[in-house]
């Protein structure tokens, strides 16, 4: 028989992955929102900025009149989103939603996947795929024009250069800010099979933030074809038999530097 504390427990955790859902599902949209718990089975989500998307077909923002928020919420209710909205205290007109079980956030969150369009989609794709091959990138964006994919460490590109079936440049420690450009450039290469005229830019850490901040690298927007492109390199390099697991401990004794040319 389980105890009070064991199923309360089991109760967070419910809500603490459908919460982790959301916020991901609502990244991959390119929006953030504050998604709370404030009681064991209820999850809040503030919307703080204007939802330039629909929550099942219907527009979230603005929320001009109760008319407005009633057709939300009714729209909800029809996929099984037990979901009461007010207007948000964050911003004028916006929706705050009140989901009144773990299972509502989930079923929010695949409404959101559901009319995600293909740039939400891929842009996630990329940061899972990079992700499994040992790269992390932030701020990554959607544009006009495709993805922008971000920006990630010297180290990292070290990694991303190896998956992409590239070799390391000669100088290749990514602690030492004068090989920036160097692991830039071939990354850049590498990239550009793909991407003709993708901006792959160095950004080395000053002097006085090197402390704070690794050596870094920033790269541009390709087209959503491209992207797709590079997702199946990245997965396909991942998977590569010569990545064994020997190189790994290597990688990460170095900070994932490689060992040189």
């Amino acid at each position: 028989m389980n105890s009070p504390t064991g199923a309360f427990s089991d109760a967070l955790s419910e809500v603490d992955l459908a919460m982790r859902e959301l916020i991901e599902a609502l990244k991959a949209r390119g929006h953030w929102a504050l998604v709370d718990q404030t009681a064991s089975e209820a999850v809040t989500v503030h919307f703080h900025s204007p939802i330039r998307f629909t929550l099942a077909g219907v527009p979230a923002y603005p929320l001009d009149c109760d008319d407005d928020r009633r057709t939300l919420q009714q729209a909800l209710h029809r996929q099984e989103v037990n979901a009461q909205i007010t207007v948000s205290p964050w911003y004028e007109r916006g929706p705050f939603l009140t989901l009144a079980t773990p299972a509502d956030a989930k079923r929010l969150t695949t409404l959101i996947w559901q009319e995600m369009p293909e740039s939400g989609l891929l842009k996630h794709r990329l940061g899972a795929a990079l992700h499994a091959a040992g790269v992390e990138v932030s701020d990554t964006w959607i544009n006009d024009l495709g993805v922008e994919i971000g920006t990630i460490s010297a180290s990292d590109a070290l990694t991303l250069i190896t998956v992409l079936g590239g070799k390391h440049p000669p100088r290749a420690n990514p602690a030492n800010g004068r090989n920036t450009e160097g692991i830039t450039d071939r990354l850049r290469g590498r990239l550009r099979r793909l991407a003709p005229r993708i901006k792959v830019t160095p950004h080395p850490a000053c002097t006085s933030c090197v402390q704070d901040r690794p050596h870094q690298i920033r790269i541009g927007t390709a087209t959503l074809e491209q992207i797709s492109d590079l997702i199946g390199a990245i997965e396909a390099g991942t998977e590569a038999p010569e990545r064994s697991c020997r190189h790994r401990p290597v990688l990460r004794a170095r900070g994932r530097a490689g060992d040189g040319a």
